[in-house]
Order: C-alpha cells, then sequence, then structure tokens
C-alpha cells in the first residue's frame, strides 16, 4: 500500500493547478469541479472547503455546493439524468428533496412536464412544505395620473386581481 502524501505542499500546488485548469472549462464544469473538490478533501483532510476555495479562486458557498452536488449525485446518477435533458440547476433543486430517490422521482417529472428551474423550485418548496414565493399578478407599462390631490395608476390590466386583496406593487421608472 502506497501511503497518501497528507500535507505535502507540491502535491497541493498540484491539485490547485487542476482545479483551475477544470475551472476554465465551460461545460459540465460544476461535475468536474465537484469531484475534483471531493479528491481534495480527501487527500487533504487539514484543509477547510474555505481553503479550497480560497486558492481555487471560487467563493466559498460554490465549492460546498459543487462538492455537495458532486457527493449526492454519483457518476451513474449524473448518467442517468444527463438522457433528461434537464440543467445542473434543476437537479440542484432536486436534490433539495434529501433522497437520491426523491429526487429520481422528481427529475422525472421535471422531464416529463417540462419545467423551468424557476418551476422546479417552487415545486420543491411545496413538497417541503416552505412558503411559496408571491404569485406576479400583472406585470407591464402602467402610467402614474394625479387627479384632485389623489394618485392613481392607470393602465394596469386588473384581470388576475380580486377586489379587497392586498398587494406588493413595485415601481421603477421606465429608462428613457
Amino acid at each position: 500500500m502506497i501511503p497518501l502524501l497528507r500535507d505535502d505542499p507540491a502535491l497541493y500546488a498540484d491539485w490547485v493547478a487542476e482545479g483551475r485548469d477544470i475551472l476554465l472549462i465551460e461545460e459540465g464544469a460544476q461535475w468536474l469541479c465537484g469531484d475534483h473538490i471531493l479528491r481534495g478533501r480527501f487527500l487533504f483532510p487539514e484543509r477547510t472547503m474555505h481553503d479550497f476555495a480560497d486558492d481555487l479562486k471560487i467563493a466559498a458557498a460554490t465549492a460546498y455546493e459543487r462538492g455537495y452536488m458532486a457527493a449526492f449525485y454519483d457518476a451513474s446518477a449524473r448518467a442517468e439524468f444527463a438522457a433528461l435533458d434537464l440543467s445542473y440547476s434543476h437537479l440542484r433543486e432536486a436534490r433539495r428533496l434529501g433522497t437520491l430517490d426523491a429526487a429520481r422521482d422528481f427529475l422525472m417529472e421535471c422531464a416529463a412536464k417540462q419545467y423551468s428551474v424557476s418551476s422546479a423550485a417552487v415545486e420543491v418548496r411545496k413538497r417541503l412544505g416552505q412558503r411559496l414565493p408571491p404569485e406576479i399578478a400583472y406585470r407591464g407599462p402602467c402610467t402614474l395620473v394625479k387627479e384632485g390631490g389623489r394618485v392613481y395608476l392607470s393602465g394596469i390590466d386588473t384581470g388576475r386581481m380580486s377586489a379587497g386583496k392586498e398587494y406588493d406593487i413595485t415601481i421603477r421608472e421606465r429608462p428613457s
């Protein structure tokens, strides 16, 4: 058995250089980066995820997320889900369900119903019993009208709104 060269600065420098090369790749880099971080955790247990992130020049949250994703979805699961034509973000949302079986079932549903990532996120929140983001009742142009000391918004299609219900309104001035 060959002993691992733990805390070997040269080995760590090589690992960092390989990781930076991986980060230059566009397609599939999330998985390669995650696998690389898992190898780093095995080879350099004395180092923290923050050490890895700093040395690879990525955010710590990104390093954690990529490592968790790579650990959650092994190579065979990734190959299985690649055929579904879903994004990494879909798989990230499905991971929140906690088990590979629950994620698998949900990803099959995502593919069948062609969920966008934002729709998938809402579905996951529902299944986890979490508060849902508010639905958009109206998005479009309107005009601010001042009349008799009062201010009104005109031009809003209120078809999806209900009388007596309160709405949050965000108003931004259009660039000229």
